[in-house]
């Protein structure tokens, strides 16, 4: 429940940060932007970690154990 609260309080803070960013007319589009580069992100933050679990001496560690809790 608590949680629930949180993430609900912090989308007002966000929700109300778009319009001193973007006028009316490209809200959506700013809105969109922001939304999938997280998503971009997120998706290559998760693709580097797979690659430090497969293929831990890329990146100088000793052993898969080592790639993972980095990754974590």
């Amino acid at each position: 429940m608590y949680r629930d609260f949180g993430v609900c309080g912090g989308n007002v803070f966000y929700d109300s940060l778009l319009i001193s960013v973007a006028g009316e007319e490209k809200m959506d589009v700013v809105s969109a932007l922001g939304y999938s580069l997280g998503y971009l992100g997120g998706g290559i933050l998760f693709a580097l970690n797979v690659w430090m679990t497969l293929r831990p001496e890329t990146f100088g560690f000793s052993s898969v154990a080592s790639g993972v809790r980095v990754s974590f």
